[in-house]
């Protein structure tokens, strides 16, 4: 095979590639059959001058190949007319006319082609082109430099008439763009058709134009100039070097092997190139050298930020964390984070940022709701717009229902080994853009992340956590108090121990129904979660008994020693008032019954001074204290200093 005959053939292959991939792999888009046809039609003109370098001169395989080409690619530019009438919800009545008068020019092309095979043809010493003396492709010439370019010139002026989202107008753009570089290419290459001694250059434009192509219709979400480019350079310096080598190693053998053997052979060097050396990992590394070199990298940003992530054992905190990192790396306006409540059977708002907490408190999303059933189904990041370009606008906008009030635009679900642990929801940016690749990149490295660390938490949160009333267990609860009385003789901090023992009134049901039990204490563990601080400590120690560590209150922070402690103590009692009128205000349903809850408290008190008191020591005290309460009666609160 001729060496410049080989280079048309090969940006045809990859042409009608790039076309049946759209078809397969994006059908549902508008633009999928449409893209396809244009690339047909292109890869067709380039099988064409394949055919004029190739086959040129041998009348029995020359003139059917040229009749079957040019009889295809002659609808070049109704093809790229058609696909710019593809385009949602533009005013169309002089693209149609301008559509209608092309593919009456294309179908005399094709009636001229099929009844007169003379053909003017200009010879070089690359090979052979078809001239404009012909008459067919004289017409040709004038459909693809005269309409086609006065098509896209009524496009961008009725461009202001499009009614649709960021995403597609950025798609629009680019495609009319692309659509410009083709009549550019096309023109490079009539060239040649006026005797002009000059290579089809427009033939590599073609195919990378349509390759361009292919990814905005696939990926378009990244219509950033930057993207593009870059991606586009990646592609250049990944596939250049290959299709040289493969053109070369062809061309070599090619007298000794034939056509066959030959092309067979270069591919088998080329493929163990690419699959056995690390030819992909040079390239990116010396794209990155050379692109990404003093910009801003999102991988770079996202690795410091979530350095520790993992170390972190509270979910507050690692909600925290989650809101700070997506602020810094996308500067979002709103952002909501779900996890999974399997008690509810539901996803609960757990915190927000930009977002009234407190308005939406008790916001669940069932695990029915249709767009958990799609993050369990897909896996992926849901973006709003993208959606409602491939799908529907209706059904989309009622998956997208639920979430609406929190003004959701991209839905990022958390998935720890394969299991659906949450979902992070994001409105629109604060600077109006749209998320691009970029974006979408980090999104799903830092989901990855964020889903390990919560599953950790998670995990901890097991270890020390009750699992009937949701407060710490014993094991926990002993651990705290060594480290609470530490710090109270090292700083000379006044700590309080309180032991909550609760019963229903003089019933024994509490003790012999295992479900009614369950259900009062998960209720008293919610209820006295919520009545103390965040610093104070609450645990079950045992069955029915709750302890609670009290820190130094913010109130015994001023005086002498003497005068903190007898604050201390005092706001130690009233908070053990407060938590044991709570109680005694509890009531709890139960087959139709009305459960109501008696209680007695144990409560020590230590300044920090004695050195030598132990954890054992100090629950003596308070045991001590709750003992008496209870040979006292019910609903009684003692002290351990008031013991007798």
């Amino acid at each position: 095979m001729n060496i410049n005959a080989f280079i048309p053939f090969i940006l045809g292959l990859f042409t009608l590639s790039s076309g049946a991939y759209i078809l397969i792999k994006v059908k549902r888009s508008y633009l999928s059959r449409p893209y396809f046809i244009s690339s047909l039609v292109i890869s067709f003109y380039l099988f064409m001058h394949f055919g004029l370098i190739q086959f040129y001169g041998n009348e029995l395989i020359f003139l059917p190949w040229l009749k079957v080409c040019l009889g295809a690619m002659s609808f070049i530019a109704p093809a790229l007319i058609n696909l710019l009438l593809s385009m949602r919800r533009v005013k169309t009545g002089l693209i149609k006319v301008m559509l209608f008068i092309s593919s009456m020019l294309s179908v005399l092309v094709f009636y001229f082609l099929s009844h007169d095979y003379k053909l003017d043809v200009n010879s070089f010493a690359w090979g052979s082109t078809l001239s404009v003396n012909s008459f067919a492709y004289l017409l040709f010439f004038i459909n693809i430099v005269l309409f086609l370019p006065l098509a896209v010139v009524m496009f961008l002026v009725q461009k202001s008439s499009i009614d649709t989202s960021i995403l597609a107008k950025r798609q629009i753009k680019f495609i009319v763009l692309c659509v410009c570089v083709i009549c550019l290419a096309l023109g490079v290459n009539f060239l040649a058709g006026f005797g002009l001694n000059v290579y089809l250059f427009g033939s590599p434009l073609l195919c990378v134009t349509f390759i361009c192509m292919s990814y905005t219709i696939t990926r378009y979400r990244s219509l950033e100039l930057d993207l593009i480019v870059n991606n586009t350079i990646l592609l250049l310096m990944f596939v250049g070097p290959l299709l040289v080598l493969h053109i070369l190693i062809s061309a070599f053998f090619l007298e000794m092997l034939g056509y066959l053997f030959a092309t067979t052979f270069s591919l088998l060097l080329v493929v163990s190139l690419v699959l056995f050396t690390p030819y992909k990992k040079l390239v990116k590394k010396l794209m990155e050298r050379l692109i990404y070199r003093g910009k801003y990298n999102y991988q770079k940003v996202l690795s410091e930020l979530c350095q520790g992530l993992n170390a972190v054992l509270d979910f507050d905190q690692l909600f925290d964390r989650i809101i700070y990192i997506i602020g810094q790396t996308l500067d979002v306006e709103e952002m909501a984070i779900f996890l999974k409540d399997d008690t509810a059977n539901a996803f609960c708002l757990k915190a927000s940022y930009g977002i009234d907490q407190d308005a939406h408190k008790d916001f669940t999303l069932s695990i029915d709701e249709p767009i958990v059933v799609r993050m369990k189904k897909e896996a992926k990041i849901l973006l709003k717009e993208e959606l409602r370009q491939f799908e529907d606008i209706e059904n989309v906008e009622q998956e997208f229902k639920k979430v609406s009030i929190l003004q959701a635009e991209l839905v990022a679900p958390l998935f720890f080994r394969e299991h659906l642990l949450g979902f992070i929801v994001l409105s629109r940016k604060k600077t109006g853009n749209i998320y691009n690749q970029g974006d979408i990149d980090v999104l799903n490295t830092f989901a990855v992340e964020a889903a390990k660390a919560i599953e950790h938490v998670r995990l901890y949160s097991e270890a020390i956590v009750d699992n009937t009333t949701k407060v710490f267990n014993q094991n926990y609860f002993l651990m705290r108090l060594r480290e609470e009385i530490a710090r109270s003789k090292r700083y000379g901090h006044s700590i309080s121990l309180m032991f909550l023992d609760v019963d229903t009134s003089g019933e024994a049901q509490f003790k012999v129904d295992s479900r009614m039990q369950e259900l009062l204490l998960k209720g008293l563990g919610l209820l006295l979660k919520s009545k103390v601080r965040n610093v104070d400590i609450l645990a079950l120690y045992k069955k029915q008994q709750f302890a609670v560590i009290l820190p130094e209150t913010a109130q015994a922070k001023e005086g002498n020693e003497q005068e903190k402690f007898k604050q201390h103590y005092k706001d130690t009692m009233l908070v053990a008032e407060r938590l044991c009128k709570s109680v005694e205000d509890f009531k709890n349903e139960y087959k139709g019954k009305i459960i109501t809850v008696s209680f007695n408290m144990g409560v020590a008190c230590f300044d920090g001074v004695y050195k030598l008191l132990t954890e054992e020591a100090f629950i003596d005290r308070a045991q001590k204290a709750l003992a008496q309460a209870r040979e006292e009666g019910n609903n009684k609160i003692v002290c351990f200093n008031e013991v007798k």
